[in-house]
């Protein structure tokens, strides 16, 4: 089996996102874009909830054509979309960017079969924090 790694961006006073719901507040310097960037080069795979995924497929499909978008975002946006996705939901219907949807049950989808040229870890970021696919349940 493989492992599966937490990537969470938290503010020093344990907030994940504004008091609307907003994920604006983050600052990306250069030198942690590029840490991101190798990192997440490496991975098998990305998994999501609906809303990360709803964000992520908003910005990161186009990023590397937008002018606007810095050389560091385009080049993260060439490792995204690529890569295969696997989303967690049991609302989302439509999905593109090589992206699975799991709903109910984690445990009846072949995961293997997404991925068959991928070896690396199913992971977002490597960290501390490991999940064991056979415990991960989504009744939340």
């Amino acid at each position: 089996m493989r492992r599966v790694s937490l990537w969470m961006q938290m503010s020093l006073d344990g907030y994940t996102e504004g008091p609307n719901g907003e994920f604006d507040w983050p600052i990306v310097n250069k030198e942690l874009h590029t840490y991101f960037v190798d990192e997440l080069r490496a991975m098998g795979a990305f998994l999501y909830g609906r809303k990360v995924y709803d964000g992520m497929v908003a910005f990161w499909p186009t990023a590397d054509t937008d002018p606007s978008s810095t050389a560091l975002q385009a080049e993260y946006a060439r490792v995204w979309k690529p890569m295969p996705k696997i989303v967690f939901s049991r609302t989302l219907k439509h999905v593109e960017w090589n992206t699975t949807v799991v709903g109910e049950n984690i445990m009846e989808t072949d995961h293997e079969a997404e991925t068959p040229t991928r070896r690396g870890p199913r992971t977002v970021r490597r960290c501390r924090h490991r999940i064991d696919l056979h415990a991960a349940r989504l009744d939340r």
